[in-house]
């Protein structure tokens, strides 16, 4: 390197340096008896040190990076473990109801067929009794015409309970449904919220389930029917002025007998509702009839004594076309 007086200068500037600084490092030199070869020694293993230092600094640094990934590594695990039992718990809740569902079905089916089978019987049970009419012959009491007419009251309830419970059990299929299909289509941004779960299910906390309705179904005593011979009153008894069919006498006398018996509001609303529903109680006593009678269920039980004296002045008077 040329020591010119130029290139010093330049040399200073270039590291932002004066001439007082660089007497005042060869005075230190000069004092501390020490060479510019060893003072470039030390100045080397300075920066080696401090080399080493920096190496050991970043070790450090990566050692403490893994343990973090480890225990971040360990919870992901452990959460992916506890999404994949609850993915499990829903799939097989999902399917139980599934199964519950198709048991409604049969169920339904089964009600269907029977019905079928009550509307024949009851079918050639009213041909019979045209036939006796045709032939003078009044229709002698039997225990069939009650055992079917019994039958029928009971199917109506039994039919009506069966398409509640299976409207409450779609409301409460629908949010499980919808959690399990989020789940499936993008399982990466899924996220379970119980509270917003519980809150979509509609199912009220009194709702039976299918097997309890079934059971209920089975120890609900028969509508007791009493056969239109053996109807007493403590009223006179008017001539009726109007001559009706056997099948209009059956059918208001069953509305005499189902509905006397009725103990609460919603019970009377379900008794009236039920021989309403009846395709017979439609064919022979017409809309304006029903209509009337209709209009009763959701009065409650206490104009139970207003509709049964209604009734009775139709079996005097005819029922209104």
């Amino acid at each position: 390197m040329s020591t010119s007086f130029e290139n010093l200068n330049e040399l200073l500037k270039t590291h932002n340096m004066t001439v007082a600084d660089l007497e005042y490092i060869v005075r230190y030199l000069t004092n501390e008896n020490i060479s510019a070869q060893l003072a470039m020694r030390r100045i080397k293993s300075f920066q080696a040190l401090q080399s080493k230092l920096d190496d050991t600094s970043d070790q450090e640094a990566i050692t403490e990076l893994k343990g973090q990934l480890e225990e971040k590594e360990t919870e992901f695990q452990q959460k992916l473990s506890e999404r994949e039992l609850e993915i499990e718990e829903i799939k097989e809740e999902k399917n139980s109801i599934e199964n519950q569902k198709d048991k409604l079905e049969n169920l339904s089916d089964l009600f269907d067929s029977e019905r079928e089978e009550l509307r024949n019987q009851l079918s050639l049970l009213q041909d019979m009794q045209e036939e006796q009419v045709e032939l003078d012959q009044p229709p002698s009491p039997d225990k069939t015409d009650n055992k079917l007419i019994e039958g029928v009251a009971r199917f109506q309830i039994d039919l009506q309970e069966l398409m509640r419970t299976k409207s409450e059990l779609q409301n409460y299929i629908g949010p499980i449904s919808n959690v399990l299909d989020s789940l499936i289509n993008d399982p990466e941004k899924y996220e379970f919220n119980q509270n917003k779960y519980l809150s979509q299910l509609t199912v009220k906390k009194d709702t039976l389930t299918p097997t309890e309705t079934i059971k209920t179904q089975e120890q609900r005593p028969s509508p007791v029917v009493k056969s239109s011979a053996t109807i007493t009153t403590t009223t006179p008894v008017k001539k009726a002025t109007v001559n009706l069919s056997q099948q209009v006498l059956q059918v208001l006398n069953l509305f005499l007998d189902f509905v006397g018996e009725a103990k609460n509001d919603k019970d009377f609303r379900n008794r009236v509702e039920t021989v309403c529903d009846m395709d017979e109680a439609y064919e022979h006593l017409g809309g304006i009839g029903l209509s009337q009678l209709y209009s009763f269920a959701s009065q409650g039980v206490s104009k139970k004594d207003e509709l049964i004296k209604l009734i009775n002045a139709w079996k005097i008077d005819g029922v209104p076309r």
